[in-house]
C-alpha cells in the first residue's frame, strides 16, 4: 500500500515537472539533453560548493526541474519515516528552492508553510508548480520562527548561518547529502544543538558523543526504500553517478518535544554486512562504535534494515561486537 501511494505521488510530481520542461523544448523523452544540463549544474557545485545556486541560468532551472527536485523529494519522502511521529503545524523552510521538502511532507501531514528563498527566480518557479497556499519571503526574520520548525534541506550556504537563529528556534530539522564531509558539519551542529538545550529527536537515541564523528570510514546516513522512477534512471545513463537508493543524513531537534523512542534503544545506521559465517550491522546506542552481530549457525536469517530502532536485552560483548544468540534477544521499536 505504501509503495502504491508513493508511485501515485511521484508520477504526478513528474508529470507536473515535465509540463514545465516543455517550455524549454525539453521532456523526459530526451534524457541525454537533460543530462547535459544536470552535469553542468553538478560541475558548478563541485567547483563552487559554497555559492548560491545560479538560478538565473537556464541550465540550473532545467536541472532542478528534471532531476534534482524529484530526487530530493524522494529523499524527503523517505525521511518522513523518521520524523512523522512528531507534529509540526508550522514550518519555515530556509533555502526552499522549488519546494521538494513540502511536496513530500504534505503527503503525510498538514502544515502552514513559510518558504524563505532569496532567489526570486526559484520562488516564482516554485509558486508556478505549487497549488498550496503558503507564505513567501526572501529573507528569514526572527518573528517567522515563533512556534515553528525551522527546516534546512540541502542548503549549504544557509547551514553556515544557522547558529545565529538557534536561540529563537523551537524545533530544528537539518538534512544534508550523505557525504562524509557534510556529516562532519552535521555532527558539529548536533553537539551545538545539545549544548543549546535542544532534545535530539532523531535519528539519535542518545545525547552522548556521536561515535561516527571521528570515524575515518563510517558516517550516519540513511537511504530511500522507494524505487527511483525510470525517467530519472534514463538520465543517469548519461551521468557519472547513479542514485539507486537516494541517501541523506539529518538531525531533528526540539526545545519542547521529548524523544519518543524509549531509553535503551539504539538505531541501525549501516546496511547488513555480508561476512562468512556471521551477520554484522553498525549499531548506534551511545558513544562507542559497535556492531550488532550474530553467528549464522545460531541465527539463520537477518531481518533488520538500516534505520530501525532496536533494544538488545541479551548479548555477549566481543570487542566492538554486541553478539546475540537469537532474534528473541532483540526488540524492535
Amino acid at each position: 500500500m505504501a509503495e502504491t501511494a508513493y508511485q501515485h505521488w511521484i508520477n504526478s510530481l513528474l508529470d507536473s515537472l515535465e509540463w514545465k520542461l516543455n517550455t524549454y523544448a525539453l521532456s523526459y523523452e530526451k534524457p541525454k539533453a537533460l543530462a547535459e544540463q544536470i552535469k553542468r549544474l553538478s560541475d558548478f557545485y563541485i567547483h563552487k560548493p559554497r555559492e548560491h545556486s545560479p538560478w538565473d541560468e537556464d541550465f540550473c532551472k532545467i536541472a532542478y526541474l528534471a532531476y534534482y527536485h524529484p530526487l530530493n523529494a524522494i529523499r524527503y519522502y523517505a525521511l518522513m519515516d523518521y520524523i512523522s511521529a512528531y507534529s509540526f503545524p508550522k514550518i519555515v523552510e530556509l533555502g526552499s528552492g522549488l519546494g521538494a521538502f513540502s511536496a513530500a511532507f504534505s503527503q503525510f501531514a498538514e502544515a502552514d508553510f513559510h518558504f524563505v528563498e532569496r532567489a526570486e527566480v526559484a520562488r516564482d518557479l516554485h509558486k508556478s508548480l505549487s497549488g498550496e497556499r503558503a507564505h513567501w519571503s526572501a529573507e528569514l526574520r526572527q518573528d517567522h520562527l515563533s512556534g515553528a520548525l525551522l527546516a534546512l534541506t540541502f542548503s549549504h550556504t544557509e547551514n553556515i548561518a544557522i547558529q545565529r537563529w538557534l536561540p529563537h528556534c523551537e524545533h530544528v530539522l537539518v538534512v544534508d547529502p550523505a557525504t562524509k564531509e557534510d556529516f562532519g558539519h552535521l555532527s558539529h551542529l548536533r553537539q551545538k544543538l545539545i549544548d543549546s538545550g535542544f532534545e535530539i529527536l532523531a535519528p539519535c537515541t542518545h545525547h552522548q558523543t556521536c561515535p561516527m564523528a571521528e570515524s575515518k570510514k563510517d558516517w550516519c546516513h540513511f537511504s530511500a526504500r522507494y524505487s527511483v522512477p525510470q525517467k530519472l534512471r534514463l538520465m543517469e545513463q548519461y551521468l557519472p553517478w547513479q542514485h539507486h537508493e537516494p541517501a541523506f543524513s539529518f538531525v531533528l531537534a526540539s526545545k519542547t518535544y521529548k524523544r519518543k523512542v524509549p531509553k535503551g534503544y539504539g538505531r541501525l545506521i549501516g546496511n547488513p554486512l555480508k561476512e562468512k559465517g556471521k551477520f554484522r550491522q553498525l549499531y548506534c546506542n551511545g558513544s562507542e562504535r559497535v556492531f550488532l552481530t550474530a553467528l549464522k549457525k545460531q541465527v539463520s536469517e537477518w531481518p533488520f534494515r538500516r534505520g530501525e530502532c532496536l533494544r538488545i536485552h541479551s548479548h555477549e560483548r566481543k570487542a566492538s561486537e554486541l553478539r546475540i544468540r537469537s532474534l528473541d534477544n532483540v526488540d524492535k521499536y
